[in-house]
């Protein structure tokens, strides 16, 4: 393009404007054209520079702009890329906006490309009389707004915008659009725009160029076009070749072919033989043009078209209304709807077989050639589908004839070529091998023992099997091999016959089973075997017969079934007694079997004996193990629940005949194996065992359950009574001294008892009933008898129910603490608090710890819960001691917290620790009664705890049975006296009076529990030395919570002695 070389002659330099304009050449050299010689003369050594800024708005597509002086003026130079080749620019003198429009159309109007200019608002002001030359618009319908209007809807709104933001930001613009003529046809323009600056630069509208690109942009539409047609014979090629059935090939066809050219129907339509057509495929651009399944004819003009297509030729309509057409045929595409018609025959083995079918039902349309050269490569493609499933249909039907043909064979046939790989296997080979012929063709020669003969392979039963094997080589016209074929037989029946044969004949002579071959009652034949078994000699077997193996403990009934199954034909395997010479008990297991073919003719019968001795021996041994405990020699629980059910069948079959069960656990057994070890438990058990053998009836079951518990069931027992008397004998012996490791010893026993008396009553839940009677006695101090009661079991749901309720509050965090002051009875002042915990139980309300912690220290929840006792007491102290420096917390120690010595201390030390406080601040207060139930580990705990200052407090003294010269050892620094005593002083306080001395005596102190009453707390204080008696009471508070005992200490406490 050279636009220049044709129209611009080179600019006068007197002129105001000039345009330049800058080609890049083929050769890759930038061509300059419209410079006066004046300027190139006059510009000098800056017209290389100027020529530099044109290369730059070539090669980076963006406007450039260069100022520079000529003569006595100031010049702007501009250049604008209007294509990837060709940029134009304006050579301008600087002067007022308003100076530069008047002027630019001098230079501008016989310009070869459309040149615009734009005021700040976006207006178009000017464009020059290429803008007509283009459109065959008026140059007045581009200024202002309107060249937007006549913007191609499809580009109006993008072009806007892209505008809109360059005359906004001050910025270049550039885009392609298409503008609609004045002819009603489209034009195609590059438009570029660059910013126009005021002296002081600032932006003051747009000025640009534009230049028509409509055949480029036909070519690269055509391009496009034709890359899409190519695609899609492509996809249909590829269709076609994936798929051996028409349905999915015309279904691709037709969709992808209408989306492609956009006409409302396309439609695939078989020729019947009526010579009608059927739509069977179609796709439409919207349902209400479809046709699918309907069947056209028409007699009239049809039969002269289809002679047409018959030809090869197809029909080309681009308006129907104004086509040459009978008037019959225009009537029957009208009731169709159509209104742009083509339509091209489908071939196939040289006939008519259909018709492609393309409609247009909304307006006339143009077919073009390159869309009617498409449709025609799709009939010709689906031609070639439809012969392509031809040949796949014969195909499949050669192939399912040789299907049959093979599938019927029973022979096994395979084949592999030169290499060993399989090619070939047969239904009846892979029935065979029990594997599908994927797998077996994975297989090897090898594997499949193909060599001529017989040969062993293994069967899909796991039967190895035997094939015999020949082998064929299958050649070309050459004579070389190409594969070999092997047939096989199935020889396994013939072998398993052999082999049988031979078994036989090793069984008969070397057997280690007794083999006895009879012909009807007498013995023909007995093998070594049997005659080492039995002790008998053959003359001797055969003058006796083998029913005088028969003894004392065989079961007739079973020797009887023998003989009638013989009588019937059949086989026999059974286990039975049988009794050798010497009279031996002989287990055997004996298999009768019927000679082939004898059984009704001649009677033959083959016995053979096993002898299963030992086996039967060692099942007894293990049946005893069963239902035996190992250490004592006892009944275990699978045997005394055994027999239980057994005495509660007899029971209820003979009227409620009446049974018990005594159950028993030992007392402190565990003492014994953590202190003797395990060793002198085990011998203690074993003693017991023995003990109680001696004790019991000889009809009754005595029986271990495992660890100290026993179990008596009594059958039969005349009542309560007696089972209470048996109960309190067992008692009583139990009681006695055992000698362990040159010890003596004394264990007591907790003994429940269970009477059958209720009907409804199973044995489960009668041993488990005595259990629960047993654990009354535990509660109740141990070593006793107890026969169960009904409210028991019911004591027993509900502690297992509160037990679930305390773990679940343990979790919720249900539990609190409340604290009761202890007030020195001298000063009347509060020198410490005792932590109480109570449980805020969900609809109950505050529960006593008197009715939870038996229920936490037996289901094991004690540690945990005395662990956030102590926790959070020893928190609230160290808050108060902030206060009270000298203020110091009781926290009760459960009994149970003391079989775990080592993890108390170390849990006080650290909570003491953790919390900042001194080891004297804490008081633990432990009952007199667990103190004395074991004094020595107790004693041991306290020890340690009092060495590193915690103090101790005797809990509910004077309750318990210590003694006076056991207190004076014990580890304690206060006696705490019981309530009972305090609510008793009014009627005579000298119990109190003694303890009290008894305490200053042992350099003890004193605090009376349960101060309720002036007079309870004025005898108090008439005791002397006062200074070591302290109180407790709801005289002085109730126990409190946190914060109500926190304003207590900040309160007057008028308690001091008067």
């Amino acid at each position: 393009m050279n636009v220049a070389k044709d129209v611009l002659q080179p600019a006068s330099p007197t002129l105001p404007y000039t345009l330049i304009w800058v080609e890049q050449r083929a050769t890759g050299q930038y061509h300059f054209q419209g410079l006066h010689p004046a300027w190139e003369e006059g510009l000098g050594q800056d017209l290389s520079h100027l020529q530099a800024v044109a290369v730059t708005c070539l090669e980076s597509q963006t406007p450039q702009t260069q100022k520079f002086t000529w003569g006595n003026g100031g010049y702007s130079l501009e250049f604008t890329p209007l294509t990837a080749m060709v940029a134009v620019g304006l050579v301008m003198p600087v002067l007022g906006e308003n100076g530069q429009e008047s002027l630019l159309g001098q230079v501008t109007d016989d310009a070869p490309v459309l040149i615009w200019l734009a005021d700040g608002q976006g207006q178009i002001t000017y464009v020059n009389r290429q803008w007509t030359v283009l459109t065959g618009w008026p140059v007045e319908m581009a200024l202002g707004a309107g060249w937007f209007a006549l913007v191609h809807p499809e580009d109006r709104a993008a072009i806007q915008g892209v505008y809109g933001q360059a005359v906004r930001e001050g910025i270049p613009y550039r885009a392609d659009f298409r503008v609609r003529c004045a002819d009603g046809n489209d034009l195609w323009l590059a438009c570029t725009g660059h910013p126009r600056r005021n002296s002081q630069g600032q932006p003051v509208g747009l000025i640009g160029a534009c230049v028509e690109i409509t055949a480029r942009k036909q070519a690269e539409q055509l391009t496009q076009q034709q890359g899409d047609y190519n695609r899609f014979l492509v996809n249909l090629s590829t269709e076609i070749l994936a798929s051996l059935e028409m349905e999915p090939v015309m279904g691709c066809a037709v969709e992808q072919l209408q989306a492609l050219l956009g006409v409302d129907r396309v439609a695939i339509a078989p020729l019947q033989p009526d010579g009608s057509l059927v739509f069977v495929v179609e796709a439409v651009s919207d349902p209400e043009f479809t046709l699918l399944n309907t069947q056209i004819q028409d007699h009239s003009f049809g039969e002269h078209y289809l002679e047409l297509y018959r030809q090869g030729r197809m029909q080309v309509m681009a308006d129907v209304g104004a086509a040459d057409l009978q008037p019959c045929h225009r009537e029957f595409l009208a009731q169709f709807g159509v209104q742009a018609n083509l339509v091209l025959p489908i071939r196939h083995r040289e006939r008519l077989w259909g018709l492609l079918i393309l409609h247009h039902c909304q307006c006339p349309r143009p077919w073009s050639q390159g869309e009617i050269q498409l449709a025609q490569q799709v009939a010709n493609c689906l031609g070639l589908a439809l012969h392509r499933g031809e040949l796949y249909e014969q195909l499949a039907h050669q192939e399912a004839r040789y299907r049959d043909i093979v599938e019927e064979q029973s022979e096994l046939i395979c084949r592999h070529d030169q290499n060993g790989r399989l090619t070939f296997v047969n239904p009846a080979l892979c029935r065979y091998l029990g594997q599908p012929a994927a797998r077996v063709l994975q297989c090897s020669p090898q594997e499949l023992m193909l060599t001529a003969g017989e040969q062993p392979l293994g069967r899909g039963d796991g039967i190895c099997g035997w094939v015999q094997w020949q082998a064929k080589t299958i050649t070309n016209d050459r004579g070389e091999i190409l594969e070999v074929q092997w047939v096989g037989r199935d020889v396994t029946t013939a072998h398993q016959v052999q082999e049988r044969l031979q078994l036989m004949e090793s069984v008969v002579v070397c057997a280690n089973d007794g083999i006895v071959i009879t012909q009807g009652q007498r013995v023909i034949y007995a093998n070594p075997t049997f005659l080492a078994m039995t002790g008998y000699d053959l003359a001797e077997i055969q003058n006796l017969g083998l029913g005088e193996l028969c003894g004392e403990k065989t079961d007739l009934t079973q020797w009887e079934y023998i003989q009638k199954s013989k009588k019937q034909g059949a086989s026999i395997r059974t286990e039975l007694v049988q009794y050798t010479k010497n009279n031996q008990d002989l287990w055997v297991e004996l298999t009768v079997l019927s000679l082939s073919g004898s059984a009704a003719e001649r009677d033959e019968w083959v016995w053979v004996y096993r002898d299963i001795t030992s086996r039967k021996q060692m099942e007894a041994r293990l049946l005893y193990d069963a239902f035996h405990d190992a250490l004592t020699g006892l009944p275990n629980r699978n045997f005394l629940m055994d027999q239980l059910h057994q005495a509660h069948q007899r029971s209820l079959k003979q009227g409620g005949t009446a049974y018990a069960v005594l159950f028993a656990d030992l007392d402190r057994f565990k003492l014994v194996n953590d202190s003797l070890g395990h060793t002198a438990g085990d011998q203690m058990l074993q003693e017991i065992a023995r003990r109680l053998r001696r004790h019991v009836r000889p009809g009754d079951t005595l029986a271990r359950l495992g660890g100290d518990e026993f179990v008596v069931l009594l059958e039969p027992v005349a009542g309560v009574t007696e089972a209470e008397a048996v109960a309190e004998r067992l008692l009583q012996e139990l009681l006695q001294p055992f000698g362990v490791d040159g010890q003596e010893l004394v264990l007591g026993s907790s003994i429940g008892v269970c009477l059958n008396d209720d009907p409804d009553y199973s044995p489960a839940d009668i041993l488990r009933n005595a259990d629960i009677a047993m654990y009354q006695v535990k509660l109740g101090g141990r070593c006793g008898v107890q026969v169960f009661a009904p409210g028991m079991h019911d004591r027993v749901l509900g502690q297992l129910e509160m037990e679930t309720a305390l773990r679940r509050g343990f979790s919720q965090q249900e539990f609190v603490l409340h604290y009761q002051p202890v007030v020195q009875l001298e000063r009347g002042q509060i020198v410490g608090f005792e932590a109480l915990v109570r449980w805020q139980r969900p609809g109950v309300g505050l529960v006593s710890p008197g009715v939870f912690i038996p229920v936490a220290e037996e289901s094991g929840l004690i540690y945990p819960l005395s662990q956030w006792v102590l926790g959070t007491a020893c928190q609230q102290l160290a808050q108060w001691r902030t206060l009270r420096p000298d203020l110091t917390l009781a926290v009760n120690v459960s009994g149970r917290l003391f079989r775990r010595v080592n993890e108390l201390v170390s849990q006080i030390s650290q909570t003491l620790h953790r919390c900042g406080l001194p080891p004297q601040a804490l008081v633990l207060e432990v009952t007199e009664g667990v103190l004395m139930a074991d004094p020595q580990t107790v004693g041991d705990a306290l020890s340690q705890l009092r060495h590193q200052g915690v103090q101790v407090s005797i809990d509910d003294f004077g309750t318990g049975y210590s003694s006076l010269g056991r207190l004076q050892g014990l580890p304690v620094d206060c006696l705490k006296i019981d309530r009972s005593f305090i609510q008793q002083m009014t009627q005579g306080g000298e119990l109190v009076r003694a303890i009290v001395a008894l305490a200053v005596t042992l350099n003890k102190d004193v605090v009376a529990e349960g101060i309720e009453t002036p007079q309870q707390l004025a005898l108090l204080q008439s005791l002397t030395p006062l200074s070591k008696i302290y109180g407790q009471g709801y005289w002085f508070a109730r126990p409190l919570s946190a914060a109500a005992a926190t304003a207590l200490l900040q309160q007057p406490q008028p308690w001091g002695k008067p």
